[in-house]
């Protein structure tokens, strides 16, 4: 990466070796632990990649269109069954899908207990 620090605007958003510095990968990684993708966004994108429609991408991968419909809208979640499906297909390890539904839905509820007027006992309880 040639950088020009006289003329760049923000010289202190990178290294002298071009790399990431110090504050701002842990930013972005602590923005995309609070506000990760949901699977569905994941699954548009592969069927993207592979230029296919959700119906072909269903068909591909054995599940009902309209139960990857509405993962791909995030309507719904991602669940073992189509995780197991997605991963027979070669479209990634099932852990890989549950993990990334666990992680939006751990995301979700976080947000949820900020905004709500108060931390639930239980959750107080160690």
């Amino acid at each position: 990466m040639d950088i020009d620090l006289d003329t760049d605007p923000k010289p202190e958003l990178y290294t002298i070796d071009g790399g990431v510095p110090g504050g701002v990968l842990e930013e972005y990684v602590e923005w995309m632990r609070r506000h990760p993708l949901h699977p569905g966004e994941l699954i548009a994108d592969t069927c993207e990649c592979k230029s296919l429609s959700v119906a072909e991408a269903a068909a591909l991968i054995g599940v009902d269109c309209a139960e990857l419909t509405e993962v791909v809208e995030e309507r719904a979640p991602v669940t073992p069954e189509l995780a197991a499906c997605m991963e027979a297909a070669g479209w990634m390890r099932a852990v890989v899908w549950m993990r990334a539904q666990s992680a939006y839905d751990l995301a979700r509820e976080r947000q949820r207990l900020e905004h709500s007027e108060g931390i639930p006992a239980a959750a107080h309880a160690h």
